[in-house]
């Protein structure tokens, strides 16, 4: 059986056939990569997806390296991410070019109160999940502009990562909130929930939470404990770049949602063929779509690709 190597480099996606009597090594991809791209690209510049895992390793990393079948590992369709930018800043994953929002060892404000938070910088033993991205930011800009979809409300957010949507909403006075992750992510959102767990009991939030949530297997709704059983909002932030996960994403959001609950995406645009397939998903679940004009919410200017997006459901 052949084998099929896609590369997502932005808005461009290449498709590139191996036939099956070839074995595939890491450098080998990297020759093979630059050749179709006329890039100058190394190991330590492409992600490969590792699907029984649900999440992205440098190419760098030792399960690559030494292998002379980089298909034994991930399968006959292999997955490669090429950030952008990724010529100028080769030390860690960064799918947009530079941080629009920065933050410190001080944290951010949020709701006039400081969000401390911890990141791991991309490494060759981790995924995108420990990072905190743009959108996480926006978001928390977001819904300190509209309280009214956290201020006691039960708060469900998919793919926390590090946990800044999720704590923004503990500190702007959600009554309960469970932040969802990958496994390999739970114990970083975990930790700075404990580092903002004062500032946010003394918001109102009674609960605040972080849980294992697969996309490809979503437990019930039930094990989350929610008063009402359903969250009153889904946060999403920055969730949205690999084709292979939109679908996955979506039905588990259409698992957890009920009529009145809303939806609240932080959206930055990667590659056309997840951000065709995300739109197209919406269109099929959702009656109401609300994109939010970002230009004067964080008093900066935005990338025309981050936004906002608030839907619920059509019945």
């Amino acid at each position: 059986m052949d084998t099929i190597v896609i590369v997502d480099d932005q808005e461009e996606r290449l498709k590139i056939k191996v036939e099956a009597k070839f074995q595939l090594t890491a450098l080998g991809l990297v020759s093979m990569i630059n050749a179709r791209t006329k890039g100058d690209y190394s190991v330590d510049d492409i992600n490969i997806y590792i699907p029984n895992e649900n999440k992205f390793v440098l190419l760098s990393d030792d399960i690559f390296m030494n292998t002379f079948d980089i298909s034994s590992v991930v399968g006959k369709k292999i997955r490669c991410v090429i950030p952008r930018g990724v010529n100028d800043e080769k030390h860690d994953l960064k799918l947009i070019t530079g941080r629009v929002f920065n933050f410190g060892p001080n944290g951010i404000h949020v709701a006039g109160k400081r969000l401390l938070i911890n990141e791991v910088l991309n490494n060759k033993v981790n995924g995108t999940g420990l990072n905190v991205w743009d959108g996480s930011i926006l978001l928390a800009r977001y819904l300190e502009s509209n309280t009214n979809l956290i201020l006691d409300k039960s708060i469900l957010e998919l793919g926390c990562g590090p946990g800044i949507g999720g704590i923004s909403a503990g500190l702007i006075g959600a009554k309960e909130v469970i932040a969802t992750d990958l496994d390999y992510s739970i114990q970083l959102a975990r930790e700075n929930i404990q580092l903002n767990s004062e500032s946010i009991y003394n918001a109102g939030c009674s609960r605040i939470e972080a849980q294992i949530c697969d996309w490809f297997s979503p437990p019930p709704i039930e094990s989350f404990k929610f008063e009402s059983t359903y969250p009153d909002t889904i946060l999403i932030a920055d969730c949205v770049w690999l084709e292979g996960l939109v679908d996955a994403l979506l039905q588990t959001i259409h698992k957890y949602t009920r009529e009145k609950t809303s939806i609240v995406f932080s959206y930055q645009r990667r590659g056309k063929a997840a951000h065709d397939r995300f739109f197209q998903g919406l269109q099929s679940l959702f009656g109401h779509i609300e994109h939010v004009d970002t230009k004067t919410l964080c008093g900066t200017n935005l990338p025309e690709s981050l936004s906002i997006i608030v839907c619920r459901l059509l019945h």
